[in-house]
């Protein structure tokens, strides 16, 4: 059954959720959680607040990927540390697509100018997109009352079969510290993993 919510991640309350004793629940988050406000938006961090929503759920499995990346408050660092970041995500998309595509189109109209735009130009609370690095949001999950669960080695080698037989091969596929790595000419752009509630920790 599908339930739709419109509201802030932060805000959502358990019993909205209405989740049925009998299902079988898995909370999957794709590199979204950056856009939830962090601790200098207020004291009671709104990302640390979807954890703990999160946790009280109480999911089968918890599948997290995020972006590997931070950036600093200090705008001429900032600044150059998005020039890194994103000098990568457009050599990425020269080499694999060429001019012209539709593919590029969303990629590079979309989410690269929006996220480029508010982080080079909003500050305080207009500046929403703030990702972490992995090992930032794997201490937030700990906290929170995480066990990160230890990545399968045949998932391990179907993608890097993949990656090897069908696409460039400057991408790259690794483990490391039970993340599922994804990058590009050696720099890790994102991370995949899976957690699952500790039962002595959390509540």
């Amino acid at each position: 059954m599908y339930k739709g919510i419109a509201s802030q991640w932060e805000s959502i309350r358990i019993e909205e959720l209405a989740i049925n004793d009998d299902e079988v629940v898995i909370v999957n988050c794709m590199i979204r959680l950056k856009n939830v406000r962090d601790e200098t938006f207020a004291i009671d961090c709104p990302r640390n607040r979807v954890l703990k929503l999160i946790r009280k759920i109480k999911p089968q499995i918890f599948i997290q990927a995020h972006s590997n990346r931070s950036y600093s408050s200090f705008f001429s660092i900032r600044f150059r540390q998005v020039l890194s970041t994103y000098a990568v995500f457009y050599d990425l998309l020269e080499a694999t697509i060429p001019h012209g595509d539709n593919q590029r189109l969303l990629p590079e109209n979309v989410y690269f100018v929006t996220d480029i735009i508010n982080i080079v130009a909003c500050e305080g609370s207009d500046w929403i997109e703030k990702p972490e690095t992995l090992k930032q949001w794997q201490r937030r999950n700990i906290q929170a009352g995480f066990e990160q669960l230890p990545v399968n080695p045949d998932i391990v080698k179907e993608c890097k079969d993949l990656v090897r037989d069908g696409y460039d091969d400057r991408y790259f596929i690794q483990e490391d510290d039970n993340w599922l790595l994804q990058g590009w000419k050696g720099r890790v752009l994102t991370g995949v993993t899976a957690w699952k509630c500790n039962l002595d920790e959390g509540r």
